[in-house]
């Protein structure tokens, strides 16, 4: 029995089949304003499976940012947990980086993320919503933040765990 139990410990660290629990927090900062300028959503894996809902967007705000739920698109999630997720995964962000306040100049929102939240494997930042847009971050480990400019209206990009 321990020989078994030592031969399951050494085949699932050997061929990366034992994966941890890890939580990534992205976070947006817009043009300070007296509203809402920043936002945050959480992707991961872990022992259970957790989506939450984002809350409606504040009456005034300089930047949004939240997680599609696929397959179906809805609702946005500030928080996407993946059960026992492979190492092949991928979270859509949407990012708003004007908001609704007055003007009609481009905005800039910069997303930053702290490296060492992020789980095995690589994590490349992919523009659009799915793996065969431009790729902006080869790898999210090496890479710190990323600037998003643009006018009110999502922006998407795609996470990819590999």
């Amino acid at each position: 029995m321990k020989k078994l139990l030592l031969t399951i410990v050494f085949f699932t660290t050997l061929t990366g089949m034992a994966f941890a629990d890890w939580t990534a927090t992205i976070n947006a900062y817009g043009q300070k304003i007296n509203g809402q300028y920043q936002a945050s959503v959480k992707i991961g894996s872990g022992a259970n499976e957790i989506k939450t809902p984002a809350p409606p967007k504040a009456p005034n705000y300089s930047c949004s940012l939240s997680i599609m739920s696929l397959p179906d698109w809805t609702p946005h999630l500030v928080k996407d947990i993946r059960q026992d997720a492979d190492l092949q995964n991928m979270w859509v962000l949407a990012v708003n980086p004007h908001g609704n306040m007055p003007g009609f100049e481009d905005s800039t929102t910069t997303l930053e993320w702290n490296p060492l939240e992020f789980g095995e494997g690589t994590f490349k930042l992919v523009q659009g919503i799915d793996e065969n847009g431009e790729v902006l971050i080869y790898d999210m480990k090496s890479v710190t933040s990323l600037d998003v400019n643009g006018w009110d209206k999502d922006f998407y990009f795609t996470i990819i765990q590999e």
